[in-house]
């Protein structure tokens, strides 16, 4: 990209000017030509400064080698400029937001000196999951003996980082699940590899499914029985409308991470996965298979901590491709709201097999020494516990997981439990 230099007078000139001045100055005003002999060397100075050639326009590019990466992974911006003339000095100062620091042994402002273009490599790493703007590289250059600069901000470019998903190899499943083949076994008999039972041979059962064992003991024709393995549809709802806790380790942070996590575990057993979030903007993505649909559902939670809060969440105007019948769903919530409460419950009358995610890993702080303060918090703990208590009465599983520890370890004791598919 060319880019035009305007040139003007650095701090240097203009006291190589002022000093020739003042010693100028007296030997005008008394006549005398010999003091101006102390004015010639600073005015010198500054008419040769002036002088000397300089640049008009120079090519100047900043690019990142990726346009998307994970918390924690490092990042290059590439910076290259030719100015065609050689310059004093060329100083380069990487600007990026607060949530990325440089790699280790990496400055981010350079000073070269009498180049006529460079070429940098800085690293970069991302803190925090996000959409952050990386740059711009503000470029002095300096010519003249140092009196004459010019400056430009060279764009970089815009960072996807996607949040580290949480470990979750658990998988849930409803009661019923999609006639659609895939990895998990059903309460349906049919072609499969998991074991089922065994049953009496009926004319039209596979004699290689003959079960020999139990054929001997019984004195008559036994078969294995196997169950029919389906496809799950998953749908993962967040709740965007509290944020809770310190940054990077807040509530909507622990909800995107398991989210993710459960959707890489999905999607790598041929499930269908789709996302609602509700918040300011209620935003959804239909269930689909593949990885595609694992950067898909990444780039959709990406802008959900920028929307506002204060819109009603109505579930009513997600289509039916989001929340198709049947679909298990799994609702990451601090509960704090409302709201986000009554759309729980909604999910669950609406006949979809339901499990929420209490993801609030912080309580009211009180104050030290207040008696008040002390049964307040007890009261508290008291309502959040009937709060539970209230949703597992409508037939919603609700485990308590604040981020802190991998989510298998709350999801675990419900692997092998069907979850309900029908209000109770």
């Amino acid at each position: 990209m060319t880019q035009r230099l305007s040139w003007r007078p650095t701090a240097h000139a203009r006291r190589l000017a002022t000093v020739g001045l003042l010693a100028l100055a007296p030997a005008v005003a008394i006549g005398k030509p010999l003091l101006a002999v102390l004015a010639a060397p600073f005015l010198a100075l500054l008419a040769l400064g002036l002088s000397r050639p300089v640049p008009v326009a120079v090519e100047a590019s900043a690019e990142l080698d990726h346009d998307r990466c994970m918390e924690g992974e490092d990042v290059r911006i590439r910076f290259r400029l030719d100015a065609g003339v050689r310059v004093d000095q060329l100083r380069a100062a990487f600007v990026v937001p607060g949530t990325v620091e440089f790699g280790p042994g990496q400055q981010p402002v350079v000073t070269q000196a009498g180049v006529s273009g460079t070429e940098l490599t800085v690293l970069i790493r991302a803190r925090q999951w996000g959409r952050v703007t990386i740059g711009p590289v503000r470029v002095r250059l300096r010519t003249g003996g140092s009196t004459r600069e010019a400056e430009l901000a060279v764009p970089v470019g815009q960072l996807a980082v996607y949040p580290e998903p949480s470990a979750a190899m658990t998988v849930l499943a409803g009661q019923r699940m999609r006639n659609r083949t895939g990895d998990h076994p059903s309460r349906m008999m049919g072609e499969g590899i998991e074991f089922a039972g065994i049953a009496e041979y009926h004319a039209g059962d596979s004699q290689r499914r003959i079960n020999w064992s139990a054929t001997s003991r019984r004195g008559r024709l036994f078969v294995t029985k196997f169950a029919t393995e389906r496809a799950v549809d998953l749908v993962l709802l967040l709740d965007a409308l509290s944020d809770v806790g310190p940054r990077t380790r807040s509530s909507l942070d622990a909800s995107i991470r398991g989210a993710l996590g459960l959707a890489q575990n999905y999607l790598a057993h041929h499930d269908r996965v789709g996302i609602v979030a509700l918040g300011g903007i209620l935003r959804w993505l239909a269930p689909d298979v593949g990885v595609r649909q694992h950067f898909k559902i990444a780039e959709q939670v990406l802008s959900v901590r920028l929307d506002a809060s204060y819109v009603d969440p109505d579930l009513a105007r997600v289509p039916r491709s989001a929340l198709p019948p049947g679909a298990v769903v799994v609702y990451f919530s601090p509960l704090l709201d409302d709201r986000a409460i009554e759309a729980a419950r909604d999910i669950r009358q609406r006949g979809h097999p339901l499990l929420v995610v209490d993801v609030l890993g912080t309580e009211p702080t009180q104050t030290r020494g207040s008696r008040d303060g002390t049964l307040a918090l007890r009261l508290w703990r008291l309502d959040r516990i009937a709060l539970h208590h209230g949703l597992r009465a409508a037939g919603i599983h609700v485990v308590a997981w604040d981020g802190s520890v991998p989510l298998d370890s709350a999801l675990r004791p419900l692997a092998r439990v069907p979850l309900l598919a029908r209000s109770s």
